[in-house]
């Protein structure tokens, strides 16, 4: 398995985090304006709990994937492991 520096978690985590931050924003301009409606203010509290779920989604992945690769594991028996350097 080949670890790079961007890995698809890593993107998805911060497409995820971006939803949710726009989604935040955009709550906070409809609380603001004068005829903010309630049906948009519960739209946009459903908006921002759906972001806020991927966003917890993603990183209990990516923390998976971590745990797995920090997880040392053992040769299978019989076998030997050389490593030159």
């Amino acid at each position: 398995m080949a670890v790079k520096a961007v890995t698809t978690s890593t993107w998805s985590s911060h497409v995820a985090w971006s939803r949710l931050q726009r989604a935040q924003r955009q709550l906070a301009v409809d609380l603001n304006a004068v005829d903010a409606s309630p049906q948009t203010v519960a739209s946009d509290r459903a908006t921002i709990a759906t972001a806020s779920a991927e966003v917890a989604r993603v990183e209990a992945t990516r923390a998976a994937q971590v745990a797995a690769l920090s997880d040392p594991r053992p040769l299978p028996a019989g076998r030997v492991l050389d490593i030159t350097v």
